[in-house]
């Protein structure tokens, strides 16, 4: 079994999905290690199937709920792509960022993703997305400082007037409680975890949001 079909053996079938939420996503926009694996997760145990990192358009029927690459290069596409769809800007501490950017794959793995010629598809999507928002074929703090603003600026102003964007701060205790309450401003209904047989987590039993 390959990554592709093991992360979808975790998720409902397409055709639930479809039937469920249409073709409106939830979309986790904020930059690596801002918290977008916690957000999956988030997603996960409030009712919407979701998966941390989506590097072909094609696998966008897999879920309702996506973070990462390439999100966060392509949020304007996608835009374009999904109407009627939510996006969260994760977001933390500038300083704190960069240290855990430090301390990560991402920073490791870089170089490889900007300077490998023999790139897996994955590695081209990587490549692609982390030039264009970075700017650069290499690590460098203050380059990448200057990058975070700008894409919290660029986030900013392309939703300015919408509300469809809601902004989670990392440190922020009362993350949950606006996530719950924002996707239900949007008609995303939180559901009850449920688990089947295999113990697989899926949630297909609707619960009030109020309940939450």
């Amino acid at each position: 079994m390959d990554r592709e079909e093991a992360v979808r053996s975790e998720l409902p079938p397409p055709e639930f999905i479809a039937e469920r939420w249409g073709q409106r996503k939830i979309f986790g926009i904020g930059l690596p290690r801002t918290g977008t694996t916690s957000l999956v997760h988030a997603l996960n145990v409030l009712g919407f199937p979701s998966r941390h990192a989506c590097h072909f358009t094609e696998h966008f029927d897999s879920a309702v709920g996506f973070t990462d690459t390439p999100l966060w290069s392509d949020y304007r596409e996608i835009d374009a792509r999904f109407p009627g769809s939510c996006f969260i800007h994760t977001t933390r501490e500038v300083e704190g960022w960069l240290d855990s950017l430090e301390k990560s794959h991402v920073v490791r793995f870089f170089n490889r993703y900007v300077s490998d010629a023999k790139r897996s598809a994955r590695d081209e999507v990587n490549h692609r997305c982390y030039t264009r928002v970075f700017g650069t074929d290499e690590y460098d703090r203050d380059r990448f400082r200057e990058a975070f603003a700008q894409h919290t600026e660029g986030v900013r102003e392309f939703f300015e007037s919408r509300n469809e964007l809601l902004v989670l701060d990392l440190a922020d205790d009362a993350n949950m409680r606006k996530l719950v309450n924002f996707l239900h401003e949007h008609g995303f209904v939180a559901s009850f975890p449920s688990l089947h047989r295999d113990g697989r987590f899926q949630a297909y039993s609707i619960a009030k949001a109020d309940e939450i």
